[in-house]
């Protein structure tokens, strides 16, 4: 395969990940506010996951959501920094809290 075709599969792969994100963020995402009313972590986790896939790509950018998923509204809460958003105290935990390993120390 020539590295147009390989680029042009993986920008459709690409796009049809973040279709799984805004499926999330639209249909699915009612189950969370059931639960919790809203995320209490900011960026909120469909926000947080985009974020990630957009700035470290699909596998690492995909760890990262899963680590964010299993950490949402449980100690990460209490050890976070509290930030007020549209009036409402959330936790903050936004991408570059959570990549400083991928870059070299200076």
């Amino acid at each position: 395969m020539n590295r147009f075709i390989l680029c042009s599969m993986f920008l459709i792969f690409l796009s049809s990940c973040s279709s799984i994100v805004e499926f999330y963020r639209g249909p699915l995402d009612h189950l969370s506010a059931v639960r919790y009313t809203e995320c209490p972590m900011y960026p909120s986790d469909s926000q947080y996951s985009l974020q990630s896939l957009e700035k470290h790509g699909f596998l690492m950018g995909g760890i990262m959501t899963f680590d964010r998923l299993m950490r949402c509204g449980r100690d990460e809460v209490k050890l976070s920094p509290s930030i007020i958003v549209d009036g409402k105290v959330k936790s903050y935990d936004p991408v570059e809290a959570n990549d400083f390993w991928w870059y070299e120390k200076r």
